[in-house]
């Protein structure tokens, strides 16, 4: 605001602080449980929207980190799927391996890495 402001792009604005209630955006362990088990199991929520759900509440990753994985950072060890978030592989509990291939599976095909959640251009991550 203050750089928007010293430029005049914006006028003398004053923005409130949030109440100290809202400051504790932390949901609560239970609360956390839940919606891992509807990312888990709810077919009516999109398989993107619980892939990405799944590996966030599970795994604390950002969002931005998530949007960049691609078909290299899974990897098949037998019946077993390991995702790479960092430098070492990720053991998968069955049923996010399950949504993290069928979201890998519903990518287009191209040549070069494919991303896990595409964008509108298949070769460019959402």
């Amino acid at each position: 605001m203050a750089w928007a402001s010293a430029r005049r792009l914006a006028g003398n604005i004053t923005v409130p602080a949030p109440p100290p209630s809202e400051l504790n955006g932390l949901i609560s362990e239970d609360t956390r449980w839940e919606l891992l088990s509807r990312c888990l199991r709810d077919p009516g929520i999109p398989l993107d929207v619980r892939t990405a759900g799944a590996l966030l509440l599970l795994y604390g990753q950002f969002v931005s980190r998530l949007t960049r994985l691609t078909d290299a950072d899974i990897e098949q060890h037998g019946p077993d799927t390991c995702l790479r978030l960092d430098t070492v592989p990720v053991l998968l509990p069955p049923r996010l391996a399950a949504l993290v291939r069928a979201q890998l599976d519903a990518a287009p095909d191209h040549p070069g890495p494919r991303p896990l959640f595409p964008g509108r251009s298949p070769a460019r991550h959402v």
